[in-house]
C-alpha cells in the first residue's frame, strides 16, 4: 500500500477536546504503520502536537522548516514568531554588544540586556519575547525588570494573562501558571521580568506592519 498519507485540515470541524484524542490517535497510527504524513493544518498547537517537522508556508512559500521546538523557540523571522505563538514585539535601538550579549534601549530610554550579539551598533531592531517567557511580579528581580501598572488580569484556569502597560505607554501581555500568580488589579504597580535568555532580535523590517499580518 502507500506510505504518504496526505491530511488537508482532517480535525478542523471537532471540538477542542475531541481534536486533542484524535490527534493523538492519528501521531500513533502513522507511527505504528510506518507511513509519511503531510499534514495541512492553520492551527499551530495541532501542528507542534502531530508533526516531526514543520514547514511554514506564507503567500505560497516555505519560509522555515524545522522541529516544533526549533520553529517555537528561534524563529527565523518576525512573521514565524508571531505565528508560532503569543509574541509581544517591542522597538528597540542596539547600545552596545558583545560575546556576552547586547544591551538595548527601549522606547523612553529603557535598558534591556540580552543574550543573543548583534553586530550593528546604534542599529534599530525588534525584539521578541513570549507571553509565557515574562515573570511579573510585586518587586523588580533585577535590572531586567520594568515597571508597569496592570491594565487587565483574566484568570484561564491553568494560567493567568496580564495585559500591562509599561512606564514608557507600551502595552505588553503575561502569560503565568495560575499555582505562582495571581490576577491585579487594574492600575496597580507590577514589574516585569525580560529573561535575558528567551529575548530574540530581529532587524527592523522596511514593513512591520506587514511581517506582523498573519496573512
Amino acid at each position: 500500500g502507500s506510505k504518504l498519507l496526505l491530511l488537508d485540515e482532517p480535525l478542523g470541524a471537532l471540538d477542542p477536546e475531541v481534536k486533542k484524542k484524535f490527534r493523538e490517535m492519528l501521531r500513533r497510527l502513522v507511527k505504528e504503520h510506518g507511513l509519511t504524513a503531510v499534514h495541512v493544518t492553520h492551527d499551530q498547537e495541532e501542528a507542534m502536537a502531530i508533526s516531526d517537522r514543520i514547514a511554514i508556508m506564507r503567500r505560497g512559500r516555505i519560509i522555515q522548516v524545522g522541529s516544533p521546538m526549533e520553529l517555537y523557540l528561534r524563529p527565523k523571522t518576525i512573521f514565524v514568531a508571531n505565528f508560532m505563538g503569543e509574541t509581544n514585539f517591542l522597538e528597540a535601538i542596539v547600545v552596545s554588544s558583545s560575546e556576552e550579549g547586547s544591551e538595548l534601549r527601549l522606547r523612553g530610554g529603557i535598558p534591556v540586556k540580552v543574550e543573543a550579539s548583534y553586530p550593528e551598533i546604534g542599529a534599530r531592531v525588534i525584539v521578541a519575547v513570549r507571553e509565557e517567557a515574562l515573570k511579573t511580579s510585586k518587586e523588580p528581580f533585577d535590572a531586567n525588570s520594568i515597571e508597569g501598572r496592570a491594565v487587565s488580569s483574566a484568570f484561564l484556569g491553568r494560567f493567568v494573562r496580564h495585559r500591562v502597560e509599561l512606564v514608557n505607554g507600551e502595552f505588553i501581555k503575561v502569560r503565568e501558571p495560575s499555582a505562582s500568580s495571581r490576577p491585579y488589579k487594574r492600575g496597580e504597580r507590577v514589574y516585569v521580568y525580560f529573561p535575558p535568555s528567551r529575548i530574540l532580535l530581529y532587524p527592523y523590517p522596511p514593513d512591520l506592519m506587514d511581517e506582523l499580518s498573519l496573512t
